[in-house]
């Protein structure tokens, strides 16, 4: 049931995220955007590609490891500490931010540059005042450990 559920949410709010907002953004003026600019920017394909497939992934965990969604109504039941979440604690809002800046480079949308920039100030603020103060009472010091030994947003390099 958690699949289900998660599918729907991923439907519901990542889809509006990363692809009802950004058209508005891009088409919103009236003018279609033009393929001009050169092949520079279909690199915007790969940030595109990778956060969807990041998203999934982190989905799959939350519904399978889990036993939850990503909706705040329904989190998952245990704490997720295992694929992409044993590299960053936050690796969805990576992928949908990542999907937004590769539609940035694409479009070469001034709009999309300044909803991804301000969508990376609002999950900050999201995670650090809302979200991880809730996870510390929901999973007490599992958590914590957790939180001690995975960065927030970027991997950390280790030394060999």
């Amino acid at each position: 049931m958690s699949l289900a559920k998660t599918a729907i949410y991923t439907l519901l709010v990542p889809v509006a995220l990363t692809v009802l907002i950004p058209w508005a953004l891009v088409h919103g003026d009236g003018n279609v955007p033009t393929w001009g600019g050169g092949p520079w920017r279909w690199l915007g394909l790969a940030p595109m590609a990778l956060g969807a497939a990041l998203y999934l992934w982190c989905a799959w965990e939350f519904a399978t490891a889990g036993r939850g969604t990503p909706n705040p109504a329904d989190p998952p039941r245990a704490l997720v500490a295992r694929g992409p979440y044993r590299v960053v604690r936050n690796p969805m809002y990576v992928a949908v931010n990542a999907v937004i800046i590769g539609e940035a480079l694409l479009f070469r949308s001034a709009w999309l540059t300044k909803y991804a920039l301000g969508s990376l100030v609002f999950v900050q603020c999201l995670v650090v005042l809302w979200e991880e103060p809730g996870l510390r009472r929901r999973y007490g010091d599992g958590y914590m450990a957790y939180c001690a030994a995975v960065p927030r947003w970027f991997p950390r390099l280790r030394r060999r």
